[in-house]
């Protein structure tokens, strides 16, 4: 092997790793969600953690308040290998849930479920469901690298939630009009009776 291929390959190999490697990733199920008013919504909080696997830390998520009300949160340690010692629900302080924490000493390496949130519909509007890593050390704290052991970059993705009014069908129009309709019709009739 030459020397020109012998300097080659630790350059191919430093510009192929930014590639092959993936970071931490949390969010929601879906981008977007929609209910009425009145209605329950679950929203599945997912993670990544198969290119840089996590030891844990905690999540703080900010929503309008006005929109969705928060209802609870259930923990789902059947997808990821969640330890119940490291996981705590999440305090609600106005328009945001602070220090949803979870983790696993030996490591979560998987993807999958963290928990399943549970919010209620309250009145039309829109508001975005956002995710950041709490500064709260109390509370969870920073995500912690389970193979550095340092502070670990995670990648959070938003949702949006639209609460809209149930429209009335087309036929509850087609039923309104006829009944003026009729009533029209009667009214005019009586106006043409003679007395």
């Amino acid at each position: 092997m030459s020397l020109r291929k012998l300097h080659a390959f630790p350059v191919l190999l430093v510009l192929a790793l930014p590639f092959a490697a993936q970071g931490a990733n949390l969010g929601f199920g879906a981008p977007t969600y929609q209910a009425s008013p009145g209605e329950t919504l679950q929203i599945d909080l997912v993670g990544d953690f198969t290119g840089d696997g996590t030891l844990g830390g905690g999540l703080d998520i900010f929503y309008d308040a006005a929109v969705i009300e928060f209802l609870g949160f259930d923990f789902d340690s059947a997808t990821l290998p969640l330890d119940p010692t490291l996981s705590r629900k999440p305090d609600v302080l106005a328009d945001e849930l602070e220090g949803l924490t979870f983790g696993n000493f030996v490591g979560i390496g998987d993807a999958g479920r963290v928990g399943t949130l549970s919010f209620k519909a309250l009145a039309a509007g829109s508001t975005q469901l956002v995710l950041a890593v709490t500064d709260n050390l109390l509370k969870g704290g920073p995500f912690v690298s389970a193979d550095t052991f340092g502070e670990q970059a995670v990648d959070l993705a938003a949702a949006s939630v639209t609460v809209a009014p149930v429209p009335l069908p087309a036929a509850a129009w087609l039923m309104a009009g006829g009944l003026a309709g009729v009533a029209m019709r009667r009214r005019r009739a009586a106006s043409q009776r003679p007395d």
